[in-house]
């Protein structure tokens, strides 16, 4: 187990978790990084959502950079428990300064990506420069992104897609968390 839950408490220390999956590797050619990310649960879903201990059945996401180019080095290993019962299958991308992290399904309410600053990463800092988008900075719309792996001068800009109906919608922003403590508003377009 990578955590510890106290049961006799309610609600539990969290997270909980007894499982990693979905997990996801990039190699970024820049930073000559590998990056992973991957799902964490706890299987002790109680049965029925809503449930007496359902808090514990929330599933999260680690994500790590390696150390060095050579992954037998090791990694820098982070776990991502803000509470947001975040949804499986991830997707990753990087992009200059960018770590970005979104979700293969929507989760009402909750952040759609999340990009980290890759600077502090490659750094160790235990307390990562993060910036979330959520439906409410896409026009209200809960449909899931995916972020886009650049293969060349972007600009500045990094990527998120996704398909509503017979169009794809394009978002971008500029910078990094590592910048300023607040997102810039999304650039959009539809094609």
């Amino acid at each position: 187990a990578v955590s510890v839950c106290d049961l006799t408490k309610y609600p539990p220390e969290l997270p909980c978790v007894n499982e990693f999956y979905d997990t996801r590797c990039t190699y970024d050619p820049k930073t000559r990084r590998f990056f992973i990310c991957c799902a964490a649960r706890n299987q002790i879903w109680p049965g029925k959502p809503a449930g007496g201990f359902d808090i514990l059945g929330r599933p999260y996401f680690a994500f790590a950079i390696s150390k060095t180019e050579d992954p037998r080095d090791g990694f820098r290993i982070w776990f991502w428990k803000d509470n947001k019962r975040i949804a499986d299958w991830p997707n990753i991308a990087v992009n200059g300064d960018n770590f970005v992290v979104t979700h293969h399904t929507e989760q009402s309410g909750k952040p759609l990506a999340y990009i980290f600053s890759v600077a502090a990463m490659l750094q160790g800092k235990s307390s990562l420069p993060h910036w979330t988008y959520n439906a409410s900075d896409l026009g209200g719309d809960e449909t899931t992104l995916t972020p886009v792996t650049h293969f060349g001068d972007t600009g500045g800009l990094t990527y998120l897609v996704r398909r509503l109906a017979s169009k794809f919608q394009i978002f971008a922003f500029h910078g990094s968390p590592a910048d300023t403590a607040t997102p810039p508003k999304l650039v959009a377009t539809s094609v």
